[in-house]
């Protein structure tokens, strides 16, 4: 990859978005810009982070007033060159709409970053008043940044971005092994894992589903479950399947506790019904685990099916049933796919690539 390195004084950009000590894929994606500051500056990049939602002990409505009169103070006697909006739906899309209005009536560049699978099929559900903005945001954007392949090409179908302005940037990590590390597995019970918000858009319980249907013969393994949700709800689920025994509820984990997680998991299931770019997915592909997922846009651009996983069609829960019991199984084809995704990983998803991705966009935009 072409090195982007530029040996003047690094150029400002703002980073607007979610707080991130927040839980949320926007949130994890900030934090690995600020844990990677050094690299952007060395691409030639400085970051001032503006939180507009999530701050811990504040008031929302105060964290985003605050937000809108520093990126007002900022733009207008700061030395920023541009600012990178992130934004998934509903009220983080609202919100951010108003920052890039502001962009646009203090003459400042933009980017708009959108991280939610599911954008299309929201856009067309909003009002056409709510459209008009959101086109109209979009189309002032001096780039529009999206996470798969698919995503972009709705976007130019929608005629929401030009393909000359849409550009992929697949999400990166830091790596979480260290040269010659490996993953220490289980001797025991298998350790399959779900990182995600607890309901069904993360497939949460079409899982419990499958593991329900799983027969007596299956190898013994342990479900260990980390996010955030209703966990009554989901432990009543539990059990009403009858998986007490095999199901473990985490809670939110992160830092060290989550990547003790991942190192021990054997099987990293995510069954999503949208997503824009899983960082829990890649996350397990840097420890080489093998993953078990869905078939939709976002996910088909990390895992490839037969080499680092297995994907199922959404809610098909004898399939996934299936795809879990097969690897729960075959230890030998485990070691495969999380051999496969692990270098996958290096090769496409690091922190790094991702950086020197970004550079070319903030290149782009500011000429």
């Amino acid at each position: 990859m072409k090195d982007l390195s530029n040996a003047n004084t690094p150029r400002t950009i703002i980073q607007l978005g979610p707080s991130r000590s927040a839980h949320g894929g926007i949130a994890s994606v900030l934090a690995g810009y600020a844990s990677y500051e050094s690299g952007f500056e060395e691409l030639g990049y400085r970051f001032i982070f503006i939180a507009s939602y999530g701050e811990a002990g504040r008031n929302g409505i105060l964290t985003f007033i605050a937000a809108w009169w520093r990126l007002i103070v900022l733009s207008l006697f700061g030395d920023v060159r541009l600012v990178h909006i992130h934004s998934a739906t509903r009220g983080s899309l609202l919100r951010k709409a108003l920052f890039a209005l502001t962009c646009m009536a203090l003459r400042r560049t933009y980017v708009m970053h959108i991280h939610n699978g599911a954008f299309a099929a929201y856009y067309k559900g909003m009002s056409w008043p709510a459209r008009a903005i959101v086109r109209l945001v979009l189309a002032n954007a001096a780039s529009l940044i999206c996470l798969s392949t698919h995503a972009r090409e709705q976007f130019i179908a929608m005629g929401l971005a030009i393909a000359d302005k849409c550009q992929l940037v697949y999400n990166g990590i830091d790596d979480p092994l260290v040269e010659n590390q490996v993953s220490s597995r289980p001797s025991q019970a298998l350790a399959v894992t779900f990182l995600g918000k607890l309901c069904e858009a993360k497939g949460i319980f079409t899982l419990l589903e499958a593991l329900a249907l799983l027969p007596r013969s299956t190898p013994a393994y342990k479900l260990f479950v980390g996010g955030t949700g209703d966990a009554e709800v989901f432990q009543k689920w539990v059990s009403r399947y009858g998986l007490g025994d095999q199901v473990i509820y985490l809670g939110w984990i992160d830092g060290d506790n989550k990547n003790n997680l991942l190192r021990n998991t054997d099987i990293f299931v995510l069954p999503s019904l949208s997503e824009g770019f899983s960082v829990a997915i890649l996350e397990a592909m840097a420890f080489g685990t093998a993953v078990v997922s869905t078939r939709i846009p976002g996910v088909v651009d990390a895992v490839r099916q037969g080499q680092d996983g297995l994907l199922v069609e959404p809610k098909e829960v004898e399939a996934l049933r299936d795809a879990i019991l097969y690897l729960l199984s075959a230890a030998a084809e485990r070691d495969r796919f999380g051999a496969s995704a692990r270098q996958r990983f290096l090769e496409q998803f690091t922190i790094r690539r991702m950086a020197c991705r970004l550079a070319r966009v903030y290149e782009e935009a500011m000429q």
